[in-house]
């Protein structure tokens, strides 16, 4: 199952809808457990780490940032023919049961850094962005450690293969501002990057965790 933008998407929206996306109290994980073996697990594996590098991680992934992506593919808002009929199968209480069992799984390791020059590019990118050019850094927002806020719906990027993030910071450049699953934020900042300076941060992004943990 191709899904695009679901791992990279940093949401800010009203409160009110917030609200809408955030989790119940009480989620049966157990039947989030059956509705992955059932209808995710041939794309993105049973607990969401997928086997394919194309394909994101959504292991670990904050219960309000499925939420609201899986909002946008209800609507239309995004279309991926897959994700928008599964969307229209799967009743609220049972999106938010996945969301809570996807978010309590662990993700498989860090994808190893082959280009060391090519990291410490991507490293500065995502930790200092570049005054020169008004390009925030990546950890503004998704923090040093990548993890994202899950009550602003910012998304989880830790961990992702630096294919699949390649993927889609292409696609946030191809997208209309004016569709509602793509804030304006990362359109800006994907049409201003290289693609060098897009491999770079996927470099950086796929390792980041072994890069912070060497320097503590």
């Amino acid at each position: 199952m191709k899904s695009l933008l679901i791992l990279l998407t940093s949401a800010v929206a009203l409160p009110g809808f917030l609200a809408l996306n955030r989790p119940t109290a009480q989620p049966d994980l157990k039947n989030g457990e059956r509705i992955s073996k059932a209808v995710c697990q041939r794309c993105h594996g049973v607990q969401g780490n997928p086997q394919r590098p194309r394909t994101p991680r959504i292991a670990a992934q904050h219960e309000e940032y499925f939420l609201a992506q899986w909002h946008n593919y209800k609507t239309r808002a995004r279309q991926h023919k897959r994700m928008n009929a599964l969307a229209d199968s799967l009743s609220e209480q049972d999106v938010k049961d996945l969301a809570a069992y996807f978010n309590r799984q662990k993700q498989d390791k860090a994808w190893e850094s082959k280009q060391a020059d090519r990291f410490a590019a991507g490293e500065k990118l995502f930790t200092r962005g570049d005054a020169s050019r008004n390009l925030i850094a990546c950890a503004v927002c998704h923090g040093p450690d990548g993890t994202g806020v899950g009550r602003l719906e910012i998304a989880n990027i830790r961990w992702q293969s630096p294919e699949y993030f390649q993927h889609v910071m292409k696609d946030f450049r191809k997208l209309p501002s004016d569709l509602p699953a793509v804030p304006l934020s990362m359109k800006i900042v994907a049409s201003a990057l290289t693609d060098e300076e897009i491999m770079a941060l996927s470099e950086y992004v796929g390792a980041l965790p072994d890069a912070a943990a060497a320097r503590h």
